[in-house]
Order: structure tokens, then C-alpha cells, then sequence
């Protein structure tokens, strides 16, 4: 049988690019992706489930344009480099001028939730300067990337906005975004709403879900621009769901402005809680079904039952 299309996915071994890459080749998609390691565990899964992997940075012309050869679809999902903020647009701009050169005709583009402005952070945060603050080049950087996917030459383009990710606390994003949770059991978190803040949640997979569905009707989605959220959920039953899931004592510390304010050269993600503070707010739980993309999304405990092994494996060090 020949594959419905052919499909880059780029971040193909991130959790979103997975799972978009590995639900599109289960539907008979010819997908590439690119990694800069092809022995990774996630890059041999996805070798042994179809996908044609290039190995190679967003830095290199060659493997894109390899990449990209015959292509009718994009996924876009690009991460910000940390030690240069112009990258990411770069990034993007040659990727998406390649898949015009290549012909590709639908894009969809992996965009930000809405975050506050950092100019909105609480007096008590101070030392903090909007103009390089991180979080200001993620939201320009996304923002000219969005200008960017409207304008290209694509017959149909569609942006989508993730929420809060439920990987984001457990393996291996943890480390990243909670420092020492894994190895004490406890979660620092800096949102305004403290225990009470709802997070607006996302499973990975409800991304590949609903990118499967606008590639089959790409052209019912063009100039579509929506969030993408599995699930509302308090932060503290989030913690407890965690919990009974790892079937250990965990806990968490809910920090004042002034205590993010001590501890934010030691963690800067604390910041990064602040802004994303009232998220659910912005969110419309009947969004997708207002675009036309109806299905029972996964709610954390679900997510929680299905990664079990990861669930086990950050938590391995703790006494139950």
C-alpha cells in the first residue's frame, strides 16, 4: 500500500514530535524526522516503527533539504537555544524556506501558550529586566515564527498552542523544570495561585491526536489558531494523583513572590511559573470541538496509568 504522504516532523524525538511522528507512521504516513542521535532509545523506536530518521542539527542545510525531499507536510515544533536567543527564528526561517523549495503544502506549526508579559510580574520579583529576561525572547521568537508560518507560501497552514505538559513532572523533563523532585520527592513551585492554581494540562499524545486529524483535512483547519489542553486540574491533586501513582510520599512547596524572589538565580523556572500563572484562565475546554476536533482527551490520571514505567523510574530513590 502506498503511505497516505509523505511528512517532516521536526523534534521527532521530543515527546510532541514523537508522538505526532509515531501516530502518523501507525496510519500509514511516510514520516522523516531528524535527531542528532540515531541511537537514542526513542530514535531506535521510532526507526523500528517506520520512521526514516536523518541524523543532523536544524543547522544543517543538506539533511533538511534530504529531509524534506517530497514532503507535502510539516510539523513545526522548534526549542529555544539557551545560549543563543536569535537561533530559534533562524531555525525556523530556513526550515520553512526549504519546505517551499521542497512543495510541501500544509504546515502545522507548534507554537506557545499565551504567557504574561514579564513586565507583569508581581512587585515583590525584583532584579528581573523585561528585555532579556528568558521568557521575552520565547514569546518574540514564537510570535515572529507565527508571523512567519502565515506569510510562507503554504497552501494551508494551522497554529497550535500546547499547554502545560504532563510530562513536564516526571521523567526526563523534571530535571529540567524541578530541580531535586525526583531524588526528594518534593516539588517547588512558584505559581501565584499557589496550591490552588489550575494547570492547564496536555498529554503529548492528544497533540499527535490532533495533528493527525488536521492532516487529513488540512484544508479544514487553514488559518486555524487554538490551544490544545487535555485537562483542568489543580496543582495540588495533581501532586496527590502523583503520588498515589508512584505509590510514594510526595509532596510540594508553594513559595511566595518574595521566597521566588531569594531563589531565583538558583531556579529560574520559578520565573517562568509566575508567568504562566492563570493560565487555565485563557483556556475554552470546548475549543477543539469548536474546530472541528472531537475526541475524549486523556486526563493526567490516565497519563499517569500509561507512562507507569517512567512514573516508577524518576521516583526509583525514594522510600515509599
Amino acid at each position: 500500500m502506498s503511505p497516505k504522504a509523505k511528512v517532516f516532523v521536526t523534534t521527532g524525538t521530543g515527546h510532541q514530535g514523537s508522538a505526532v511522528a509515531l501516530q502518523l507512521s501507525a496510519l500509514n504516513y511516510e514520516v522523516h524526522t531528524n535527531t542528532r542521535s540515531t541511537s537514542s532509545p526513542t530514535a531506535q523506536l521510532l526507526s523500528k516503527q517506520g520512521v526514516i530518521l536523518h541524523q543532523g542539527s536544524w543547522d544543517d542545510i543538506s539533511m533538511l533539504t534530504s529531509a524534506l525531499k517530497g514532503c507535502t507536510r510539516l510539523f513545526l515544533n522548534l526549542m529555544p537555544d539557551s545560549s543563543d536567543n536569535t537561533k530559534e527564528v533562524s531555525w525556523a526561517q530556513t526550515i520553512l524556506s526549504l519546505a517551499v523549495d521542497a512543495g510541501v503544502q500544509h504546515v502545522i506549526y507548534s507554537s506557545v501558550f499565551n504567557l504574561n508579559d514579564a513586565s507583569e510580574l508581581p512587585p515583590s520579583i525584583t532584579g528581573v529586566d523585561r528585555e532579556t529576561h528568558f521568557s521575552t525572547h520565547i514569546r518574540d521568537a514564537k510570535a515572529k515564527i507565527d508571523d512567519m508560518v502565515r506569510e510562507a507560501k503554504f497552501k494551508t497552514w494551522t497554529i497550535v498552542r500546547p499547554g502545560y505538559f504532563m510530562a513536564n513532572l516526571i521523567l526526563p523533563k523534571v530535571t529540567s523544570f524541578y530541580p531535586g523532585a525526583a531524588e526528594t520527592g518534593v516539588y517547588t513551585f512558584g505559581y501565584l495561585g499557589g496550591k490552588d492554581e489550575v494547570l492547564a494540562m496536555v498529554d503529548h499524545e492528544d497533540i499527535g491526536r490532533v495533528a493527525v486529524k488536521i492532516f487529513s483535512e488540512p484544508e479544514k483547519f487553514h488559518k486555524a489558531d487554538f490551544k490544545i489542553v487535555s485537562q483542568l486540574l489543580r496543582l495540588e491533586e495533581a501532586v496527590a494523583q502523583l503520588a498515589k501513582a508512584a505509590e510514594k510520599k510526595i509532596t510540594a512547596r508553594y513559595l511566595t513572590g518574595e521566597e521566588v524572589n531569594k531563589a531565583k538565580e538558583e531556579n529560574p523556572m520559578l520565573l517562568l511559573n509566575i508567568l504562566a500563572s492563570g493560565m487555565a484562565k485563557k483556556v475554552d475546554m470546548n475549543e477543539l470541538r469548536r474546530v472541528g476536533i472531537d475526541f475524549e482527551t486523556a486526563t493526567f490520571e490516565q497519563f499517569l496509568k500509561r507512562d507507569k514505567a517512567e512514573v516508577d523510574a524518576t521516583f526509583q530513590g525514594l522510600a515509599e
